[in-house]
């Protein structure tokens, strides 16, 4: 292509002035490099055969004439001229000198050229000597070999983008991926068409492209192109829709070309994306001339529409599994719920038989002449012992509050004797050994009870229809002899002194895979569930700071111990009943306001009783009407929180709207710190925790009407 020294006489043309005769002109003539001397000016001085024959000349005259000036007529490329000289101007030579060159046919080839410049005596850059070598094979091999490695590359990101992909990071991994392969093939867009609706619809939903303009699914919606007939045809025949020109689109294709053409699209290949039979989309690639596609496009666009298929696939499984595990779930907490019931039936049974039988024993007293009083006290005793699980209820639906004090637990357990042997089936015995000297431990009573209703009703399930015997005991130690004792601990011992509960039952025994599951929520060998179980148990012990030691063998029965830690210097509050205050005489109007008639026909006796006038009401609307109606005498309102037609907050507020002053006690069967969150701020007189003594209600009242007065007076 350009100028490269050397010397010899092309045929027919004879050596020009400066020409180095001195070489071998043989030699010359028959290089199969091309050699040359250029003016420097730009213009052949003189070539060798191989010259001309490089650039497809016949002799050195018609190469004379064709190429007056080397940078316009031979370089495709004038400003790589303007480096060859400014190169050889600074060295004085230059060295695998590439370009890219015209021949005389006008076709391209790419050479290197090692030149260098030529004085005369006086040091006057006179011309370029030097040889060239036509390089346009290895050229296409080397930009081949790059290309491959470009191609692989974006294959490799492809298949790297997805891996181990988080289901959040998808979407911009598709859009990462249209990027980079759009980028390679040169083309004007990518876009991601979804299987989003129903029939032959498909949707734009990712989109690059290298234009500013509208996006296709902007373009889509306008012109109302969701249906595209034959493009979603290839996609369920899994084959590839290509178009060179718009005109060469069949007509079926009406509405695939209207849509390229809004576009300023004039070429497009649409690959289907397909995973496991699913025919969820395609990916287009668009460009605005024509254009065709070959193997390797056809190739990088097949699998980007394959890898994202495949994302898609796992997402859209994931999410099918996820659906079919919430299903399950809720499958699950029905049967659970079931179980739950049964349990919860099991438990109210027991103490409602206590309540039946102490009741017709006191009828029996009474008929006899006899004092029931016994009878009526352990009535009411059981009753506080429903009220107890119906709170344990709430605590497990995040209604219920607990509160730790010192307690004795050989006197917990002994306030329960007579609930707990009713609790034992009829062929079973319960012994009890409680001594009264175990110092004090911090736990909440009710949830104890709740603990040992559950080993007394696990051991006597055990026990199964034969004969046998349950022991139930407490005692003190040290964890570490305990920790040194047989069976299998659950939770972490206390460090020091401790104090336990064990239940032992002659029952049948566990295997070890049983042994494994009886904590586990809802877990039970019967037909049916048994109280909350002893997944509770576990959760109550672990709250107090304890644990539990199962030993167990087919055979041989079962002891569980229950471990708590001691709390030292502390003296344990006494098990028996809290002391209600004495209520003295009462004076005043009360608006009794619930939605129960047995709450209603209590309460209504009880303050008549202690000296109060009683106005009933069964709703909050029927409150309203009556304190509208009588509402100047009224003095204090009980006011249950759950009720229909109007709820005991909004009857709240229409109540002190009618008179601020109002002294007002709010009574329910939820927790007292769930209740009053509704009311922060708003001045309750008091509140009432359901079921609650008659002296309890009479004294709230009183301490009520006290305030109210002392405010007023």
């Amino acid at each position: 292509m350009g100028d490269e020294a050397g010397a010899g006489t092309a045929t027919g043309g004879q050596p020009s002035d400066g020409v180095p005769w001195a070489v071998g002109r043989g030699l010359l003539e028959n290089a199969v490099e091309g050699i040359y001397v250029t003016s420097v000016d730009g213009q052949y001085l003189w070539a060798n055969p191989a010259l001309l024959r490089l650039y497809g000349f016949d002799n050195l005259a018609e190469l004379q004439q064709h190429v007056t000036d080397i940078a316009t007529r031979v370089y495709v490329s004038p400003q790589r001229r303007q480096e060859f000289l400014d190169e050889i101007g600074r060295r004085g030579y230059v060295t695998e000198f590439q370009s890219e060159a015209y021949r005389k046919d006008g076709s391209r080839i790419w050479v290197s050229e090692n030149s260098r410049a030529v004085h005369d005596s006086s040091g006057r850059l006179t011309s370029f000597e030097g040889f060239v070598t036509d390089i346009t094979a290895r050229r296409r091999a080397e930009q081949e070999l790059a290309y491959r490695l470009r191609f692989e590359a974006v294959l490799a990101s492809l298949s790297s983008e997805f891996v181990r992909l988080a289901a959040d990071d998808l979407e911009q991994a598709i859009q990462r991926s249209l990027a980079r392969v759009g980028g390679f093939l040169g083309v004007d867009r990518v876009v991601l068409l979804m299987n989003l609706l129903p029939g032959r619809q498909l949707l734009a939903t990712h989109e690059w492209r290298t234009a500013a303009g509208p996006g296709w699914r902007q373009v889509q919606v306008e012109q109302s192109r969701t249906e595209l007939p034959l493009l979603w045809r290839r996609v369920q025949q899994n084959q590839p829709l290509t178009c060179l020109h718009l005109d060469q689109l069949p007509s079926e294709a009406a509405a695939e070309a209207a849509l390229a053409a809004a576009l300023g699209s004039q070429a497009f290949l649409a690959m289907p994306m397909v995973c496991a039979g699913e025919a969820i989309g395609a990916v287009v690639l668009a460009a605005a001339g024509e254009r065709s596609w070959p193997a390797d496009a056809l190739a990088l666009s097949r699998m980007l529409a394959e890898i994202i298929a495949a994302a898609i696939y796992r997402a859209r499984s994931f999410d099918r599994e996820r659906l079919l595990e919430r299903q399950v779930l809720h499958t699950q907490k029905l049967e659970s719920l079931g179980i739950l019931a049964g349990g919860i039936a099991h438990d109210f049974n027991n103490l409602l038989l206590g309540v039946i039988g102490n009741a017709d024993l006191a009828l029996g007293e009474v008929q006899r002449g006899g004092d029931p009083t016994t009878h009526l006290s352990r009535i009411r005793e059981t009753a506080q012992r429903t009220a107890e699980l119906t709170n344990q209820l709430l605590a497990y639906s995040g209604k219920g509050r607990f509160v730790l004090e010192p307690v004795d637990l050989s006197a917990v357990v002994a306030q329960m004797a007579d609930l707990l042997q009713v609790s034992v089936t009829r062929r079973g015995t319960l012994r009890l050994d409680l001594p009264s000297d175990l110092p004090a431990i911090e736990a909440d009573a009710t949830q104890l009870r709740q603990v040992v209703m559950n080993l007394i009703t696990n051991a006597s399930d055990a026990l199964g229809d034969g004969t046998g015997q349950i022991l139930l005991r407490c005692g003190m130690g040290q964890a570490a002899d305990l920790a040194a004792s047989p069976g299998d601990l659950l939770g972490e011992l206390p460090h020091g002194p401790v104090v336990w509960l064990e239940v032992i039952d002659t029952g049948g025994g566990m295997d070890p895979s049983t042994q494994a599951r009886i904590f586990e929520p809802f877990f039970t060998t019967k037909f049916t569930g048994r109280g909350l179980g002893l997944a509770a148990v576990l959760g109550i012990v672990r709250g107090h700071g304890g644990a539990i030691v199962v030993d167990s063998a087919v055979g041989t029965g079962t002891t569980m111990r229950v471990v708590f830690p001691v709390v030292p210097g502390v003296v344990a509050r006494p098990a028996a009943e809290i002391a209600v205050p004495v209520a003295s005489p009462a004076t005043g109007t009360v608006l009794f306001v619930d939605d129960h008639e047995v709450v209603r026909e209590v309460a209504q006796q009880v303050l008549s009783e202690a000296g109060f006038e009683v106005l009933l009401a069964v709703d909050g609307l029927d409150a309203l009407r009556l304190f509208d109606e009588q509402g100047a005498r009224v003095d204090l309102v009980v006011l249950d929180l759950t009720m229909p037609n109007l709820a005991g907050e909004d009857t709240f507020h229409e109540l002190r709207r009618r008179r601020a002053d109002l002294p007002i006690l709010l009574s329910s069967g939820y927790s007292e710190h769930d209740a009053l969150a509704r009311f922060a701020g708003a001045g309750l007189a008091g509140f009432l925790q359901k079921p609650y003594r008659p002296a309890q209600l009479i004294w709230q009242i009183q301490q009520a009407l006290l305030r109210a007065r002392q405010v007023t007076g």
